[in-house]
């Protein structure tokens, strides 16, 4: 687990230290409690990094295996910050008179998908959906380089896109250390519309095992970070419901 408290190793630990300790424990208490209620679609948020590949996990998911929160409480306070700075961010869009609409609920039946868009902006007479996402300075400057957004955050502006029949989009990153934005543009041109049917496939694939009652084998080693950080990883392993199908681990999306 990640140190939250700078100096913990420093000896001797004082009040100060027993102080950033209980406030640590504070922040384990705000996760999530752990959930049964199955999932009813794919959520867009979820996919195509880390457990979201993993075909198992989402047919848990659907399912109603029990997810537990294994969040340590950096990361727990990372995604605070993430939550404040969307907020922030999504006021800027309506300060600027851009803004249309935040915060947009998103359904799709077939594969089912639910979730929510982070802003429909006017800009220059054209409807563009926005997505808004912090990173470290790191990430930051690689995608400033790069010019393209992460794969797994382009897959989740087209499935924006595509619910909404809007042919533009952006991905705005915002830099944790200093502020800075990088907006990245994004059609809906043909490579992109074949990459969203490919998950889409993927998606349906997987949907369709589930309602079958035909569970898939596990993608990823049991001593796998990615599986052993996975809410379901519990369940997964528990051999309540062995994997009886091979489906391939959703391929990432190119840009």
């Amino acid at each position: 687990m990640r140190d939250l408290i700078a100096g913990l190793r420093i000896k001797p630990r004082g009040q100060a230290e027993e102080l950033a300790e209980e406030l640590e424990k504070a922040y384990l208490l705000m996760r999530n409690q752990p959930k049964t209620n199955p999932k009813l679609s794919f959520s867009p948020s979820s996919l195509g990094a880390y457990q979201g590949v993993c075909p198992r996990y989402w047919w848990l998911l659907f399912d109603g295996a029990e997810r537990i929160d294994v969040t340590d409480a950096l990361g727990f306070a990372n995604m605070r910050v993430g939550v404040a700075a969307h907020d922030r961010l999504e006021e800027l869009f309506r300060a600027a008179g851009m803004l249309i609409d935040r915060e947009i609920e998103i359904r799709l039946e077939d594969p089912p998908i639910m979730g929510y868009a982070d802003v429909l902006i006017n800009w220059k007479d054209e409807e563009i959906v926005g997505e808004i996402k912090t990173t470290r300075q790191e990430v930051f400057l690689h995608r400033a380089m790069a010019r393209k957004p992460a794969p797994e955050h382009l897959l989740q502006l087209l499935i924006y896109m595509h619910a909404l029949g809007k042919n533009k989009g952006f991905v705005l990153y915002e830099n944790k250390n200093t502020q800075q934005i990088l907006v990245i543009p994004v059609i809906m041109n043909d490579h992109n519309k074949k990459e969203l049917e490919d998950a889409f496939g993927w998606m349906r694939e997987v949907r369709a095992a589930w309602e079958a009652g035909t569970p898939p084998k596990p993608v990823f080693q049991q001593r796998n970070k990615i599986c052993q950080s996975c809410p379901v990883y519990r369940q997964c392993w528990s051999d309540n419901k062995p994997g009886t199908i091979t489906i391939p681990k959703m391929g990432g999306i190119t840009v």
